[in-house]
């Protein structure tokens, strides 16, 4: 079982709250501007990936980063109804902002090739006294976690050489 006061240990997880940079880092909600290959500018993969559900209508969440993009994002959905399934395409737009932040940050990119934890998704809460937690583990979005192990995996064969 995942435990949480094990992140960075054991284990990386890829979340806003996480206990290492590199977790914290290769979250949506990080502040990480990059330029989509077919759609242009984001201050984040969150932002993005609301764009993205809501249609491509709304520019305002290409501004956006961590809570501010998700509430944002949410409030366009409630408000207008307008969030889409994610087909194959979505999906594969979404891994490449993710391939886009790596490579445009090249920081979070040197964190990542620099790692060898394996990579895991999961809120977490902790009792205030720190001595309980609860996780909430995020395995239909496991296929961002496989995009950064893969990166990572090629990333590591081509420095290496």
């Amino acid at each position: 079982e995942l435990n949480p006061f094990n992140d960075g240990a054991d284990h990386i997880n890829i979340y806003s709250k996480a206990r290492t940079k590199l977790g914290q880092r290769l979250s949506n909600f990080d502040h990480s501007p990059f330029e989509h290959t077919k759609y242009g500018h984001f201050e984040s993969v969150e932002g993005f990936w609301y764009w993205l559900a809501t249609e491509k209508k709304h520019e305002i969440l290409r501004n956006l980063y961590g809570i501010d993009a998700k509430k944002k994002g949410q409030e366009i959905v409630d408000e207008f109804g307008e969030r889409a399934l994610f087909d194959a395409q979505d999906i594969e737009d979404i891994l490449e902002s993710i391939r886009c932040k790596l490579r445009q940050n090249k920081d979070i990119l040197k964190m990542l090739v620099d790692s060898d934890l394996p990579f895991e998704h999961y809120y977490c809460w902790y009792a205030k006294d720190n001595s309980s937690y609860k996780i909430e583990i995020l395995s239909e979005y496991y296929w961002v976690v496989d995009e950064i192990e893969r990166i990572r995996k090629v990333c590591k064969e081509k420095y290496s050489k």
